[in-house]
């Protein structure tokens, strides 16, 4: 999370709430829970009303694995709370399958089965054209800067929808990337509070690229779980020229920072550690690229152009993985 405070100074503050946390994780697991009850729970309409009805829930499954932001349920309870809920439910559809089996041969009731089925397919359709579209320009070629860990995009893609970045120019393309540990779990704890409950905490940072540090700071502290620093958006941060543009790593572990301006770095070299400085929710890696070289901080977090990013050549988004 790094943003510009002009843009997305309410949602910043609303986002750090953790009441407020909680609803929107219920919010985004709602269509999950319609596509379920849809795949899951059949009807008296005959099979192929069924069938439609199970095509229809895992669009809505689907859309909701790559739209929402399913971050949000790395902690044990929300796990638990997600696949109690589908047990709930297939337990519904094995009683209602048994009162129902053989299917009854009623016709089907285009109003109440085909016609929602179709909507939901068209609207699926056309969202998909929307969001695993392709950058419409030229992207800069990276190599991923964490390795021998399991990460995860929290926030990516080339639109609103999965990237709240996105409003910001020099942000367009930036990821959140969090690491992920045993259970596929962001932390360690029902409500982890410290920093070190966080896999991504202390993870090493290595150059995308070879190129020239055009700047770096090393000096700020890592902010408590629940507070952002408003206005060293970046926190401690390294930014780096390589192939015709300025990539910028930020929210960097207090002292952690090993390279200064001026120096020469190669592919792969060690940057610093993963920590929790700046604007930031929780220990992440920020990672962006503008077009040009700049070490003006304006220009590195809102006014540069955002191009678009390939590690390893892949154009990551929400929900990417190794």
């Amino acid at each position: 999370m790094l943003w510009n405070p002009q843009h997305t100074a309410t949602r910043q503050v609303m986002m750090n709430l953790p009441m407020f946390s909680f609803l929107a994780g219920i919010a985004s697991a709602t269509p999950l829970l319609v596509g379920a009850t849809f795949m899951l729970v059949p009807t008296a309409h005959g099979g192929l009303a069924w069938a439609l009805q199970a095509i229809t829930g895992l669009i809505f499954a689907t859309i909701w694995f790559f739209v929402a932001p399913t971050h949000i349920f790395g902690t044990a309870a929300s796990i638990g709370s997600i696949i109690g809920t589908i047990v709930v439910l297939c337990a519904i559809a094995l009683w209602k399958i048994r009162a129902l089996w053989p299917f009854s041969a009623a016709p089907i009731q285009p109003l109440k089965v085909v016609l929602p089925s179709l909507a939901v397919m068209a609207f699926a359709a056309m969202g998909a054209l929307y969001l695993f579209r392709q950058p419409d320009e030229p992207p800069v070629a990276l190599e991923m800067p964490l390795r021998n860990v399991q990460w995860y995009v929290a926030h990516g893609g080339p639109t609103l929808l999965t990237n709240p970045h996105h409003s910001v120019p020099a942000q367009r393309h930036a990821n959140d990337i969090v690491v992920l540990g045993p259970g596929g779990k962001r932390a360690n704890g029902l409500r982890p509070q410290a920093l070190d409950d966080y896999y991504a905490y202390r993870v090493p940072v290595v150059s995308p690229c070879t190129g020239r540090v055009l700047a770096a700071r090393n000096d700020l502290p890592d902010q408590a779980i629940g507070q952002a620093d408003s206005v060293n958006l970046a926190g401690n941060f390294v930014a780096i020229a390589c192939h015709g543009v300025t990539v910028l790593l930020a929210h960097l572990r207090a002292g952690s920072v090993e390279v200064k301006a001026g120096d020469e770095v190669r592919s792969g070299q060690a940057l610093g550690q993963i920590g929790n400085s700046g604007n930031t929710s929780e220990p992440h890696l920020h990672i962006h690229a503008i077009r040009g070289e700049s070490a003006d901080l304006r220009a590195l977090l809102s006014s540069g152009e955002g191009v678009p990013i390939l590690f390893d050549g892949r154009y990551l988004r929400r929900g990417s993985r190794p």
